[in-house]
Protein backbone atom coordinates (compact mmCIF):
# COMPACT_ATOMS: atom_id res chain seq x y z
CA UNK A 1 0.00 0.00 0.00
CA UNK A 2 2.84 2.38 0.83
CA UNK A 3 4.48 1.72 -2.55
CA UNK A 4 1.20 2.42 -4.38
CA UNK A 5 0.62 5.66 -2.50
CA UNK A 6 4.23 6.76 -3.02
CA UNK A 7 3.91 6.08 -6.75
CA UNK A 8 0.64 8.02 -6.83
CA UNK A 9 2.36 10.95 -5.13
CA UNK A 10 5.11 10.94 -7.76
CA UNK A 11 2.52 10.75 -10.55
CA UNK A 12 0.67 13.78 -9.13
CA UNK A 13 3.89 15.80 -8.99
CA UNK A 14 4.78 14.70 -12.51
CA UNK A 15 1.41 15.76 -13.88
CA UNK A 16 1.70 19.17 -12.21
CA UNK A 17 5.21 19.61 -13.63
CA UNK A 18 4.02 18.57 -17.09
CA UNK A 19 1.24 21.15 -17.09
CA UNK A 20 3.60 23.78 -15.73
CA UNK A 21 5.54 23.64 -19.01
CA UNK A 22 2.46 24.82 -20.88
CA UNK A 23 1.23 27.42 -18.39
CA UNK A 24 3.07 30.48 -17.16
CA UNK A 25 1.71 30.31 -13.60
CA UNK A 26 2.76 27.32 -11.50
CA UNK A 27 -0.29 27.67 -9.23
CA UNK A 28 -2.73 27.27 -12.12
CA UNK A 29 -0.67 24.31 -13.41
CA UNK A 30 -1.00 22.61 -10.02
CA UNK A 31 -4.74 23.25 -9.91
CA UNK A 32 -5.27 21.98 -13.45
CA UNK A 33 -3.09 18.92 -12.80
CA UNK A 34 -4.94 17.95 -9.64
CA UNK A 35 -8.38 18.59 -11.14
CA UNK A 36 -7.53 16.54 -14.22
CA UNK A 37 -6.22 13.78 -11.99
CA UNK A 38 -9.35 13.76 -9.81
CA UNK A 39 -11.77 13.77 -12.74
CA UNK A 40 -9.92 11.11 -14.69
CA UNK A 41 -9.68 8.99 -11.53
CA UNK A 42 -13.46 9.12 -11.27
CA UNK A 43 -13.74 8.14 -14.93
CA UNK A 44 -11.26 5.29 -14.39
CA UNK A 45 -13.16 3.96 -11.39
CA UNK A 46 -16.40 4.08 -13.40
CA UNK A 47 -14.75 2.16 -16.24
CA UNK A 48 -13.38 -0.45 -13.81
CA UNK A 49 -16.79 -1.10 -12.29
CA UNK A 50 -18.90 -0.74 -15.42
CA UNK A 51 -16.89 -1.87 -18.44
CA UNK A 52 -13.70 -3.68 -17.38
CA UNK A 53 -14.86 -5.81 -14.46
CA UNK A 54 -12.46 -8.15 -12.65
CA UNK A 55 -11.68 -11.00 -15.04
CA UNK A 56 -11.43 -8.54 -17.95
CA UNK A 57 -8.08 -6.79 -18.37
CA UNK A 58 -7.82 -3.02 -18.62
CA UNK A 59 -6.27 -2.09 -22.00
CA UNK A 60 -2.54 -1.45 -21.83
CA UNK A 61 -2.79 2.15 -23.03
CA UNK A 62 -5.23 2.98 -20.27
CA UNK A 63 -2.96 1.41 -17.66
CA UNK A 64 -0.14 3.76 -18.68
CA UNK A 65 -2.16 6.84 -17.66
CA UNK A 66 -1.57 7.16 -13.91
CA UNK A 67 -5.13 7.83 -12.65
CA UNK A 68 -6.54 4.85 -14.56
CA UNK A 69 -3.77 2.55 -13.29
CA UNK A 70 -4.21 3.82 -9.73
CA UNK A 71 -7.95 3.14 -9.85
CA UNK A 72 -7.32 -0.32 -11.27
CA UNK A 73 -4.83 -1.21 -8.52
CA UNK A 74 -7.33 -0.30 -5.82
CA UNK A 75 -10.16 -2.04 -7.67
CA UNK A 76 -8.18 -5.29 -7.85
CA UNK A 77 -7.09 -5.03 -4.20
CA UNK A 78 -10.68 -4.52 -3.08
CA UNK A 79 -11.95 -7.41 -5.20
CA UNK A 80 -9.27 -9.71 -3.74
CA UNK A 81 -10.15 -8.63 -0.17
CA UNK A 82 -13.89 -9.06 -0.67
CA UNK A 83 -13.68 -12.55 -2.21
CA UNK A 84 -11.59 -14.06 0.59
Amino acid sequence: MAVVLFGWMLAQIGMATFFQTFLSNSRSANIIGYLLSIWTSLIGVSLNVGVYQFPTELPYGMRMYAPFGFGRIFYIMLIKCSTN
